[in-house]
């Protein structure tokens, strides 16, 4: 801090920093042209987030799966099914239903010696004399063999020494892909390996399957004693059928047996879920809406001039809430009457109202299934849904509704609503980008962000320029100081030598 003012008996720092803010009136209107580049940097990204979005949206309205939500429906709850968008309407009638049963193999008896316990968690080297099978090394192992949906054998190798205990068998065996599930069981004395999955996998043998002497001689397992793995057997359409497992698809259907049904049987019918098909429809369309106002809106805001953003110094002396209500002014309009935005959204109503050419189905554009723009000038654009008609639509051409927001110009028709929207959307965007980039550019790959570079680079000269400045009034009121200092002493000398004369 400099200690002036002695000689002159003046606020030397005061008057300083008075001229200094004199000077940085240039400096301020740099800093408040920053922060308006940045608010507007803002606001274009998040108008672009409410476009990925859309866009995002509006592909998924260019799927079958959107508009072909199946139903499906069982009258007998030991049966259930499930449909993809692929399945045809179709009925099926299932009776006298054997489900699949899983393999399962375990010892063919006790493991351990006449009244002997085994520690699940200690180890079985050396709990060895209570097995009545030889465990003869300290290492061993065994390899297990299954099979998967396929038919394809999946094969596994284990080897363990004289730390592992029965919980670490059980538990490798457990967390292989080999698709089973062991346990111990304490009451029989011995090891149970089950198959996670019913079904018959293997056509030519066992199930499960087994290597070395471990399973064979110490768990006392063989393959002969395998239970189960049997194929679901049950009849379709009059049709008497097996299946390898309880889950099975025929024609995009998949169905789930639960429970044997012998002598009982099950109707499946798919239809189409209209009401799925509906509330995507519905959703999207009212999407677009949300998406129009919220632009609307910025385009409309009014723009206040007079509020420019705030300095520090202002800041200091304005509460919180008067601060808030400031910059709400200051950042208002500053995308008003954008023409990328402008652009945008017209194109996208001509892409709303425009009849497509070369449909095959009853519908070619919006209006006719109950989707038409709204007679409020205040609405700018938006649609309203006549959610009876609309429905109606669906029911009855569920096709040609699809082929309406879908379509993708081939086979000589038009693009689809949805297809349109969502190319105007990413255009939108990549102008959008353009101007004001992403947080993953750099300030020289989009237009504000090289603004902003080029008034960081005259603030940086502007400061420089300042201390300067800065540094050229402190030297001359130094001067001055001394001058004033030079002309006191010379004047105390003269008054010194007159009262001495």
């Amino acid at each position: 801090m400099r200690l002036t003012g002695f000689q002159s008996g003046l606020d030397i720092n005061q008057m300083v920093s008075d001229l200094m803010k004199a000077q940085r009136i240039p400096m301020n209107k740099l800093t408040q042209q920053k922060q308006i580049l940045e608010w507007k940097r803002d606001d274009y990204r998040e108008v672009n987030r409410l476009l990925n979005d859309f866009s995002n949206l509006s592909f998924n309205m260019t799927l079958q799966s959107t508009y072909s939500q199946k139903l499906v429906s069982s009258t007998n709850d030991k049966i259930s099914a499930t449909a993809s968008s692929s399945a045809a309407n179709v009925s099926y009638t299932i009776s006298d239903v054997k489900v699949a049963t899983v393999a399962t193999n375990s010892s063919s008896n006790s493991i351990l010696q006449n009244g002997e316990k085994l520690n699940l968690s200690e180890s079985l080297w050396e709990q060895r004399t209570k097995l009545s099978g030889n465990l003869e090394s300290s290492d061993y192992g065994f390899t297990i063999k299954t099979y998967n949906q396929a038919g394809d054998e999946v094969s596994r190798d284990f080897t363990f020494d004289e730390t592992t205990n029965m919980n670490d068998i059980i538990s490798s065996i457990n967390s292989s892909d080999l698709g089973v599930t062991a346990f111990y069981d304490e009451f029989k004395g011995g090891l149970v390996i089950t198959k996670r999955e019913a079904g018959d996998f293997n056509f030519q043998g066992k199930e499960i399957q087994f290597e070395g002497d471990f399973l064979a001689n110490v768990m006392k397992m063989d393959q002969v004693n395998e239970i189960g793995g049997t194929p679901a057997k049950l009849t379709i359409n009059g049709v008497e059928t097996e299946r390898n497992s309880n889950s099975f698809t025929i024609n995009g259907v998949t169905f789930n047996l639960k429970e044997d049904m012998i002598g009982q049987s099950s109707v499946i019918n798919v239809t189409n879920d209209t009401d799925k098909t509906f509330n995507a429809v519905k959703d999207y369309l009212t999407k677009y809406n949300e998406l129009i106002e919220k632009i609307n809106v910025k385009l409309s805001e009014p723009l206040f001039r007079d509020y420019k953003p705030l300095s520090k110094d202002e800041r200091e002396s304005l509460s919180e809430r008067q601060i808030e209500q400031w910059e709400e002014k200051a950042k208002s309009g500053l995308l008003r009457n954008d023409s990328i935005l402008t652009s945008g959204l017209s194109k996208m109503r001509s892409s709303l109202y425009e009849a497509i050419p070369g449909l095959s189905g009853a519908f070619s554009q919006l209006s006719q299934i109950g989707v038409t723009s709204s007679s409020d000038y205040r609405d700018r654009g938006k649609l309203v849904i006549n959610d009876e008609k609309l429905r109606a639509a669906i029911t009855e051409d569920p096709n040609s509704v699809m082929q309406l927001f879908s379509a993708n110009g081939n086979e000589g028709s038009g693009i689809g609503i949805a297809r349109k929207l969502r190319d105007t959307a990413r255009t939108t965007i990549n102008s959008i980008e353009a101007r004001a980039g992403t947080a993953a550019r750099t300030s020289d790959q989009f237009t504000i962000g090289r603004e902003l570079k080029n008034v960081d680079q005259r603030i940086s000269a502007f400061e420089k320029r300042m201390q300067t400045v800065e540094a050229r009034y402190w030297r001359q009121f130094t001067a001055m100081e001394k001058a004033i200092g030079q002309s006191n002493q010379q004047s105390m000398q003269l008054m010194s030598q007159f009262f001495n004369g």
